[in-house]
């Protein structure tokens, strides 16, 4: 698993703000759908602007992080029976 120490920072953000998401509102499905979903986006929109802030030439390990945060995210997405099929 190739990653960095912001990556797995946004992860465990958007691990947590799931948690907290589903504590909260697990009794109404669409709003905690909607709720993980608009985290979801805001994680990656966070980590694809730190990653197109670093120069060509050291992208090449968080190329390989950004895509395993996605890959993670959308992992608990499926756990979670989230989908952008609103």
């Amino acid at each position: 698993m190739n990653t960095t120490p912001q990556a797995e920072g946004l992860y465990q953000q958007f691990s947590s703000n799931v948690v907290r998401i589903k504590d909260k509102y697990g009794h109404n499905l669409t709003v905690e759908r909607e709720k993980v979903a608009n985290t979801e986006r805001g994680i990656l929109k966070k980590a694809e602007r730190g990653y197109y802030k670093l120069h060509m030439d050291f992208r090449g390990n968080a190329t390989d992080a950004l895509e395993n945060l996605k890959g993670r995210i959308q992992s608990v997405l499926g756990r979670y029976r989230v989908s952008d099929d609103f």
